[in-house]
């Protein structure tokens, strides 16, 4: 008898199934570095243009006004969305795919809506697009895991 429940406990170590995702863990971690890369070279490109090209001052203003909008926006959807990851929970998954919206609105607008855009703002707006797409796929596929879990609902 000793034996049996020996082994029985060792063929089921843990008394739950393990949901999270490696994938979408280390797409959050890569958006953390990514975002913050992304915002200091926007942030950079933003003074240069200010400074060289002639940019109405309103324009330049409210811009530059959406650049420090990322920085919550995006920060609580990474929060959340990293947190929902590792706890194995629905909801703050779900809150940072609601944030995804925003964010993504925000990309687009630096990619096609700025006064100038610059060829370095392009190619980093679309590989941002590019991470936060995957990052909302697997954040999705992660909800839905976590939500068919009894434990979890």
């Amino acid at each position: 008898r000793e034996r049996e429940s020996h082994f029985t406990r060792l063929r089921h170590p843990l008394p739950f199934s393990q949901l999270s995702s490696v994938p979408l863990q280390i797409l959050y971690t890569c958006g953390v570095w990514f975002f913050v890369l992304w915002w200091l070279a926007e942030f950079a490109m933003f003074i240069w243009k200010g400074a060289v090209l002639p940019y109405p001052s309103r324009n330049w203003g409210s811009e530059f006004f959406l650049l420090w909008l990322t920085i919550p926006i995006k920060a609580a959807r990474l929060f959340f969305g990293a947190k929902g990851s590792l706890t194995q929970r629905k909801t703050p998954v779900v809150f940072s795919l609601l944030f995804t919206f925003p964010a993504v609105g925000l990309l687009v607008f630096f990619l096609l809506g700025q006064t100038y855009v610059l060829r370095a703002e392009a190619i980093l707006a679309v590989m941002g697009l590019v991470l936060e797409g995957l990052q909302a796929v697997l954040g999705l596929v992660a909800a839905v895991n976590f939500a068919r879990n009894e434990a979890y609902q």
